[in-house]
């Protein structure tokens, strides 16, 4: 393990923030704006979004959010339901609750600014220590360090850190070296952003392009010619396999829908009305659970799709079914017109099952 000392640190970090003046992506929540406080916003919109996503899918959305709620105080007063929304098709819709939940956390405790300090910001809900030194950093120039995947990966190879390291050894002397390495720099949030934008672009885990890093001479791995080997791989946690079927039922050019609980998988995301099965599931289960839940008898149909949904760690095996609705009145759900679907917070998996409403795609 190579130590870091003040003048290292420092060369370093002269070398990143002239690379990444020279060479930053240009995205739209670095885009200057009038008021820091307008930064943060952006800054804290985008941190929630990129947790556990790539920049590419982020771009897609992030515009669009920040066009209908371009405030915190909007986002604070929005109805959940319009924010997931616009959430969908990001996935992990827990940041979308928390991300509003610190807004009006910000609007009720803050007066209505986002926090300058890491300790306040760390009050906010969903805000961990990464997130709060990125906005303090590049939002109001801290010199609060950041470790995300990208960091780690590079401070680890710069200093050949994870030779018999625990993973949390490694985790803080990851920070150590982020805390030293920011302390030196002169633009703190450019510098923490020059970290992470090398881990996407330059730094990566397969391939690197040693010879486009402005630190490559600075750099451990790369003298024992063993940057892959840093950091050393995570063991995957085991992914838990759930059998589900979804149950198309439509009357009058409208389809059923309902609300999934407040919390869990999709918390609060509406679907076609869905039941955790085992893997075969007997068709009588299916149609005593539509009348138990939502006061309808059916006649089922045969299965009309079939796909596997992945999130971080499940495996949704999805069994699509149509089925008629032949009497009773609807509860714990409602009759959705065909147009008006796009309005509902509606999970991945759940569009590939109304998808198959004509029953010709199956995969």
């Amino acid at each position: 393990m190579m130590e870091l000392d003040g003048r290292k640190a420092k060369r370093i970090a002269v070398a990143m923030e002239r690379w990444f003046a020279a060479h930053q992506r240009d995205l739209p929540w670095r885009r200057r704006t009038r008021s820091a406080a307008q930064r943060a916003y952006r800054c804290l919109v985008a941190e929630y979004m990129l947790h556990q996503t790539q920049v590419a899918r982020v771009l897609e959305f992030f515009d669009r959010f920040i066009a209908r709620f371009p405030d915190v105080r909007s986002l604070a007063e929005a109805p959940e339901q319009e924010v997931l929304a616009l959430w969908q098709g990001l996935g992990y819709y827990r940041r979308a609750r928390n991300l509003q939940a610190a807004a009006q956390m910000i609007v009720s405790e803050f007066g209505g600014c986002v926090p300058r300090d890491v300790e306040s910001l760390l009050k906010l809900p969903g805000v961990g220590r990464y997130t709060a030194g990125a906005i303090a950093s590049i939002a109001y120039g801290q010199h609060a360090p950041i470790v995300d995947g990208n960091v780690q990966r590079v401070a680890a190879r710069w200093l050949e850190l994870g030779d018999a390291l625990s993973p949390r050894e490694l985790e803080q002397s990851v920070w150590r070296a982020a805390e030293a390495l920011v302390a030196a720099s002169d633009v703190p949030g450019d510098f923490n952003q020059a970290m992470m934008e090398l881990g996407s672009t330059v730094c990566l885990p397969r391939g690197a392009k040693c010879d486009a890093c402005p630190a490559a001479k600075w750099c451990a791995a790369r003298a024992s010619d063993r940057v892959e080997m840093y950091p050393p791989v995570k063991q995957r946690s085991e992914t838990r396999t759930i059998h589900a079927t979804s149950i198309l039922i439509e009357r009058g050019g409208k389809v059923l829908l309902c609300q999934r609980p407040e919390k869990g998988l999709w918390a609060n995301m509406w679907q076609c009305p869905t039941v955790e099965t085992d893997e075969n599931a007997e068709t009588q289960a299916l149609v005593d659970c539509i009348q138990r839940e939502h006061g309808l008898s059916v006649a089922l149909d045969g299965v009309i799709g079939a796909f596997a949904h992945q999130t971080s760690h499940r495996l949704v095996m999805f069994e699509v079914r149509r089925a008629t609705a032949v009497h009773g009145r609807v509860r714990n759900a409602r009759w959705v017109a065909r147009e008006e679907i796009g309005t509902y917070p509606i999970s991945n998996a759940q569009k590939r099952v109304l998808e198959m409403r004509s029953g010709a795609l199956r995969s």
